[in-house]
């Protein structure tokens, strides 16, 4: 018996959005294009002098994309959020504390 696995693809050429979002504040990113985007946020949370929570939450209003939420003891840890974002969709990040979107 034989298995044949057909992968079809569009291969299309990769363009990196840089996305500014400042401490505590907010930030936003809107699908321009006619095709839904694979987006990919890296963050790091580096909690200064007294603070003691942080977080971030992006979402369209409708839907969370991403959220997360800090203790004092977790400054220093990273991690990311993978998702499709739709043609014509946009998506706000909200920030509190020291989170930096790299």
């Amino acid at each position: 018996m034989s298995l044949f696995l057909l992968l079809a693809a569009s291969v299309q050429a990769v363009t990196w959005n840089a996305i500014s979002c400042p401490n505590g504040g907010s930030c936003s990113y809107q699908n321009t294009g006619s095709a839904d985007e694979a987006v990919s946020l890296f963050f790091q949370v580096e909690l200064g002098s007294g603070q003691t929570q942080g977080s971030f939450t992006c979402s369209n209003g409708q839907m969370t994309y991403c959220h997360r939420k800090y203790a004092a003891s977790d400054s220093g840890s990273a991690g990311d959020c993978f998702f499709l974002l739709p043609a014509g969709q946009q998506f706000d990040c909200t920030v509190q504390g020291t989170v930096n979107f790299i």
